[in-house]
């Protein structure tokens, strides 16, 4: 099969009443045109709803990153007295 580039390479070189016929016919055949194949179905992921999911969940218990800063200068703090 020939590449757009080489097609449009030979057109170019047509007398412009064959580019007009040509065009003609390109114009009938618009609506006869095939589709290309539909892309066959993808199979679902296993992992694609949890995915989807990711970052949205909310959980209501407390921990130390609720109040990180707070530990984190305890941690940091001068025990030296």
């Amino acid at each position: 099969m020939r590449t757009i580039d080489e097609i449009v390479d030979r057109v170019r070189r047509l007398r412009p009443s064959q580019r007009r016929e040509l065009i003609e016919r390109l114009a009938e055949l618009e609506g006869q045109v095939a589709k290309p194949p539909e892309a066959p179905a993808e199979r679902p992921k296993p992992y694609a709803r949890t995915l989807r999911l990711a970052g949205s969940g909310h959980s209501s218990f407390t921990d130390v990153a609720d109040d990180k800063y707070r530990h984190l200068a305890e941690a940091y703090a001068d025990s030296h007295e």
